[in-house]
């Protein structure tokens, strides 16, 4: 039988910027026994192994999200089937904790890609850079290919993530297109497979290694290459108004073809941009994209900040998800 939703956490109103603020963390110590009982609370077994913590990691999930972000309450089954099995909960935990004290949990024993995304756009856009200087575009377009993590903070820069799960058939495919789209590429993966990276991709191409204490390893720094752009690898990555928007500031072109045509006519005009023109105009679109998404990835957990860029959401379905982030996990559950 589901369990009945008790939606208490509706009446806790709609909380401003300052979400989980002095909150107590699930996981204060990283001991076994402390992430074993997390992993029963989020309604697994006790236990570490890959088939046991699927329902951890089916916290960071885009339905997962969505329902977060939903108006109708019976969304959140979705959310409560995770959070079954907890006996006793402590009412100070909030859900906001349950999705930190999840992510210490895999970031130890099952670093799936969510892991390695998360920890780019916490340990780059959060910390190299800012969320008000830099944004992070994922599962984001290029050529035939689709790149895990993209950062516009005055240039373009692709994480290709390769996990101990992951296979590398496609990775040079993968390489060539980004090579064509942004100016630096990285690959992301792990401590073990790292040196394998290094043998094989070009010297250009950037290698961070996501480290046990889920910090990133710069092993090789990516070389600049935008001599290795192509106009049309950076027109795949836009959509039609950004199109539009470059050649009105750059040609100042305005529509003159039926829309049948018109892809094939801004193509064109987009084509004829030189190199030095095109780019920085491309990393300004983009880097627009991605900024809607800073004022929902801020107010979120550190766990929840790359799934915020990648699920954008309007004020009211963030206000949504704010609100249910400071609620008691306890309510959420019978």
């Amino acid at each position: 039988m589901k369990p009945q939703l008790r939606t208490s956490w509706w009446n806790h109103g709609e909380p401003g910027e300052r979400v989980c603020e002095n909150r107590r963390m699930l996981l204060p110590e990283l001991t076994e026994r402390r992430e074993n009982a997390a992993v029963g609370y989020l309604g697994a077994q006790a236990g570490t192994r890959d088939g046991e913590l699927n329902g951890v990691a089916g916290l960071f999930s885009r339905r997962t999200f969505r329902a977060l972000a939903s108006s109708q309450p019976s969304h959140l089954r979705d959310i409560a089937q995770y959070l079954t099995g907890a006996g006793s909960v402590d009412e100070s935990i909030t859900l906001a904790d349950v999705f930190d004290g999840a992510l210490r949990v895999m970031t130890r024993h099952y670093r799936n890609e969510y892991v390695f995304k998360n920890t780019i756009v916490d340990r780059l856009v959060f910390g190299r850079h800012s969320p008000r200087t830099a944004a992070a575009l994922l599962e984001l377009r290029a050529g035939k290919a689709i790149v895990d993590v993209a950062v516009f903070n005055g240039t373009s820069t692709a994480y290709e993530i390769k996990t101990d799960l992951d296979d590398f058939s496609r990775l040079p495919q993968q390489l060539r297109c980004y090579e064509a789209s942004f100016e630096r590429v990285n690959v992301v993966t792990s401590p073990r497979l790292a040196p394998r990276v290094l043998a094989t991709v070009p010297t250009h191409i950037g290698i961070l290694a996501l480290t046990d204490r889920g910090s990133l390893s710069e092993m090789r720094a990516p070389a600049a290459g935008i001599g290795r752009l192509t106009q049309a690898g950076l027109f795949g990555m836009l959509r039609r108004q950004e199109i539009l928007d470059i050649l009105r500031r750059t040609l100042g072109y305005e529509v003159d073809v039926p829309p049948a045509r018109l892809w094939r006519r801004t193509r064109d005009l987009f084509l004829s941009l030189a190199m030095e023109t095109a780019h920085p105009q491309v990393v300004d679109e983009l880097r627009s994209r991605g900024m809607r998404a800073a004022t929902t990835a801020v107010a979120v957990p550190r766990s929840l900040r790359a799934m915020a860029y990648e699920v954008p959401l309007n004020a009211s379905e963030a206000r949504r998800v704010r609100a249910k982030l400071v609620a008691p996990a306890a309510s959420f559950v019978d």
